[in-house]
């Protein structure tokens, strides 16, 4: 893994979204690395990430709902513990779910087997 970017940004706290992360106020540390394209690549990178998210929640942090489709339902669910109230309200208002994407779907599958 070749690290080519650390960026550390200041956070403050916001009460504006349902699904928030930040909380209070937080450093955001943002980590760009090369690996290489191959499947063992890909699957050693997503390793990665869910180990350093786990790092994370450890410590009692938090993560952007967006920036980590890599997250597990069980991290998501620890970092975001109201995403079933969140699915269960947009359930509601657009019954027919003609408002989702790859993200929407993977959570509304993976809470649901769970």
């Amino acid at each position: 893994i070749a690290l080519q970017q650390i960026r550390v940004r200041r956070i403050s706290p916001e009460n504006d979204t349902f699904l928030r992360w930040a909380t209070r106020e937080w450093a955001e540390i943002t980590l760009r690395y090369a690996m290489r394209e191959t499947l063992g690549a890909c699957v050693h990178r997503a390793e990665i990430e869910r180990l350093m998210l786990e790092i994370v929640l450890a410590g009692a942090g938090s993560f952007r709902i967006g920036v980590s489709p890599l997250a597990s339902i069980a991290q998501t669910r620890r970092c975001f513990p109201q995403i079933g109230d969140f699915l269960a309200q947009k359930k509601r208002f657009d019954q027919p779910e003609r408002l989702q994407n790859a993200w929407f779907r993977r959570v509304a599958a993976g809470l649901g087997a769970a």
